[in-house]
Order: structure tokens, then C-alpha cells, then sequence
């Protein structure tokens, strides 16, 4: 079953976008790659879809960690803080 960021995502693709993805993906299924990225344009276009907090920056996420009085949000990065938010 897809999520429904999944399908928002997906559908936020062009066809020509996804088969790129489709075909990239293939390919590194036959290296024997555990994983596959997406081509960097793709990614771009689909990061809002991702996480609820991809888009926030870093300020907006200082925001939220100071409403929810989390400690140590000064000293944090982009990424703790976003874990810490969870």
C-alpha cells in the first residue's frame, strides 16, 4: 500500500521524471546496490513530500523546539533538531 505522501509525491512527478527514477533504481538493483537515490532533480521536487519537516528550516525548527521547551535546541543541528521534534 502506498502512503499518501508517497502518492503526492509521485504524482508530483512528471512521466519522464519517474521512468529517469524507475530505470536509475533498475539499474542499481542489478549492481547489486542495496540502495538507490534518486536523481538529484527528482529528489528536489519530491523532498516536501518526505518528511512534514524537510521543508522548515532550521529557524523554524528552533521555533518549535522552544515552544516545546526542548533542551540543548541552541547547541543542536538542522537534524537533531528535527529528531528531537519527532
Amino acid at each position: 500500500m502506498v502512503r499518501a505522501e508517497g502518492k503526492k509525491a509521485r504524482e508530483a512527478l512528471t512521466k519522464k521524471e519517474y521512468d529517469r527514477t524507475t530505470a536509475k533504481k533498475r539499474r542499481d538493483t542489478k549492481k547489486r546496490k542495496q540502495h538507490s537515490s534518486q536523481p538529484q532533480d527528482v529528489a528536489r521536487r519530491t523532498a516536501p513530500y518526505r518528511d512534514g519537516n524537510a521543508a522548515a528550516t532550521k529557524a523554524d525548527l528552533m521555533v518549535e523546539a522552544r515552544r516545546k521547551n526542548i533542551r540543548g535546541r541552541s547547541k543542536m543541528t538542522k537534524a537533531e533538531l528535527t529528531n528531537a521534534l519527532k
